[in-house]
This record gives structure tokens, C-alpha cells and sequence, in this order.
């Protein structure tokens, strides 16, 4: 990595470090999690044949035969363990789909139960 885009990206976790701490301080009802992306990148940069591309510094904007699309943003299997990381950080029912789907249903059929619109399990939309 060069010296300005390293110093960059420094300056840029720093502050954003700054600011996360700072907004957390004034908003106490707020829950904030950082997350470093370092680990899903250095994952599959280690070995990027298991992420379905030939080397680890191979760009197309197909994004899925390289790890990267251009020179800077990275291709869907780095964006898919990022996205791993982040939901393992933050948890909860937001990230998984199941639970989430689950809990949906639930709330509509209650509501619909509620409104008089619910027979037999299945929530029919009256016109």
C-alpha cells in the first residue's frame, strides 16, 4: 500500500473513531458498533481461489471472477465476508432472515387478528 494512501486510511479510522465515540456520548439510547474490515480482506486475499478468483490482485467488473472490481472497490466474495463480520459483530434478529421472516408473519398475522381480518391462519386482504 503507498505511504499517502496508508496515511489516508489511517486519518479516515481515526476519525471515524472520534465521531462513533462522540455520537455514542450523545446519544445514549443509540447502540454503535465498530467493525474492522481488515480481516475479511486479508481472509480472502490468503487465498483467493477459495473465493473463486485466480490471484488476489485480479480486477473485472463482473465482480465475482476477481476479488476486485477496479482498483479500489472490492468484488462480491470480499463484500459477502464483510457482510459475515459485520452481522457476527452486531447480531440479532436483523440478520438472520429466518428469525426475522418469522417474527414478520407474526406481528402481520397478530395485527390482521387484531383488525378482524385473520380465518383460518391465513391473512386475506379485504377490497
Amino acid at each position: 500500500m503507498n505511504t499517502l494512501l496508508a496515511s489516508t486510511v489511517s486519518t479516515y479510522n481515526a476519525l471515524l473513531t472520534t465521531h462513533v465515540h462522540t455520537f455514542s456520548t450523545t446519544n445514549k439510547d443509540a447502540k454503535t458498533t465498530l467493525f474492522d474490515t481488515q480481516s475479511p480482506f486479508d481472509l480472502a486475499i490468503a487465498n483467493p481461489t477459495a473465493y473463486g478468483a485466480p490471484d488476489a490482485t485480479c480486477q473485472n467488473l463482473d465482480g465475482v471472477s476477481c476479488l476486485w472490481w477496479n482498483d479500489f472497490h472490492p468484488g462480491t466474495a470480499i463484500q459477502n465476508l464483510v457482510a459475515e463480520g459485520v452481522a457476527g459483530a452486531v447480531g440479532g434478529p436483523f440478520f438472520d432472515k429466518k428469525a426475522a421472516k418469522g417474527k414478520a408473519e407474526a406481528e402481520a398475522k397478530a395485527k390482521a387478528k387484531e383488525n378482524g381480518k385473520a380465518k383460518g391462519g391465513i391473512i386475506r386482504r379485504r377490497r
